[in-house]
């Protein structure tokens, strides 16, 4: 990756435009919120339910290659996640 501090931009863009509410998540690169629940279903999987918006939103909105996204994709989930595991600790 050529610009690592337009990576890290893009990457703390997305994690401080992600916001937690009582019971739901809104992503920037989705059009309604998402149900905190679903980190923790059996039956939807967040990763391959946030992964295409995500791309999507990632290749349009700040140009990056496939090769970017991946790597800010896999970041963004980890810490994302980790988020919500705390967020869910707290408050349940």
């Amino acid at each position: 990756m050529e610009d690592n501090k337009y990576i890290y931009k893009v990457l703390n863009h997305l994690i401080s435009g992600t916001k937690f509410y009582e019971k739901e998540i809104r992503f920037p690169f989705l059009p309604h919120n998402f149900l905190i629940e679903y980190y923790f279903s059996e039956n939807v999987t967040p990763s391959s339910y946030l992964m295409e918006p995500f791309y999507e939103y990632s290749r349009i909105q700040f140009g990056l290659t496939d090769e970017e996204t991946e790597y800010i994709y896999l970041k963004f989930t980890d810490i994302i996640y980790n988020r919500v595991l705390h967020y869910v600790l707290e408050k349940y």
